[in-house]
């Protein structure tokens, strides 16, 4: 049994050990693989046979596929909602998401409805498309992505929300911004904080005690 491909990736593929099944009447080898496309409709692992592997037949674990599917039926391919919706699933259900520790990591969930087959479609009915200038906010932080809990608003009526605690989620969007070239001074006017608090974050300290009065870190 050949073992050449192991640790090889093809598209979202990564080969992971070999195997042999019965196949169009006769032994074939397949390969059983892992996927790390981080797409909504991901399962993760698939068996594919060998040469279907190597000559790029076959890419992802059928994600690929279903997200194209899905995407050209309801014509919101590359839209901000689709993006937002997608981006959720990903940091809730794929431990290698860079922001998953902060998500799925602390047990935040994705809820049925905004899942599955139809869950685009519903969550386009119960949100509508995303506002200019908005992203989506839960109301509890500790809660879960679901209708009951989420709105969109924007990055001043979600700092206001958390009545002046950047949290977890803020710090997550402060560094984002600085890695995107904003200067700690604008950064520091639109969360309502001193500059210092922004260059404490931007310098890497600790959340716990890095304050100035108007925010902490916990």
């Amino acid at each position: 049994m050949k073992k050449d491909l192991i640790n090889k990736r093809y598209g979202y593929l990564i080969a992971e050990y070999p195997i042999q099944r019965f196949h169009a009447g006769k032994i074939r080898t397949f390969w059983v693989c892992k996927c790390v496309s981080g797409l909504s409709y991901c399962i993760g692992e698939k068996e594919v046979l060998r040469e279907k592997l190597i000559n790029g037949n076959t890419r992802s674990c059928g994600c690929l596929q279903k997200t194209t599917q899905i995407k050209s039926t309801h014509g919101h391919f590359n839209s901000r909602t689709w993006e937002c919706w997608s981006q959720i699933g990903k940091r809730c259900n794929n431990p290698n998401h860079k922001e998953y520790k902060y998500y799925g990591g602390r047990g935040i969930e994705v809820c049925d409805r905004w899942t599955g087959e139809n869950g685009f479609l519903n969550f386009l009915e119960d949100m509508g498309e995303v506002p200019e200038g908005m992203s989506i906010d839960r109301r509890n932080n500790d809660g879960n992505y679901e209708p009951s809990n989420c709105r969109w608003a924007t990055i001043t009526q979600q700092n206001r929300n958390r009545r002046n605690t950047l949290g977890e989620k803020n710090v997550i969007k402060i560094r984002q911004m600085l890695e995107n070239g904003k200067t700690s001074a604008s950064i520091a006017r639109i969360f309502n904080v001193s500059t210092t608090t922004i260059l404490h974050i931007k310098w890497g300290k600790t959340w716990k005690g890095v304050g100035d009065g108007l925010a902490r870190y916990i």
